[in-house]
């Protein structure tokens, strides 16, 4: 989810805040998936291991930002037809 961010950071996406559809940049998005993830550490919910949710979202920054130029390169690139 968070090399979707490092790779598309101007991006806007459709998402759904209780009933209502909104377009938010991916910034914005993943910042409300963040603190939703603190939150439910915060007030012990459920067996959910949230702190695993926030360690794979870093590891995915971080992986994706070590490919982020080789992706941009292969997007940028043409196609042979």
């Amino acid at each position: 989810m968070d090399a979707y961010l490092a790779l598309f950071p101007r991006v806007k996406v459709w998402a759904m805040i209780v009933i209502f559809l909104v377009k938010l940049s991916t910034i914005w998005y993943f910042g409300l998936w963040v603190g939703l993830q603190v939150l439910m550490i915060y007030l012990e919910a459920g067996r959910v291991a949230w702190f695993a949710h926030l360690g794979g979202f870093v590891f995915g920054a971080l992986y994706a930002l070590a490919l982020r130029k080789r992706v941009q390169a292969a997007v940028q690139q043409p196609r042979a037809v």
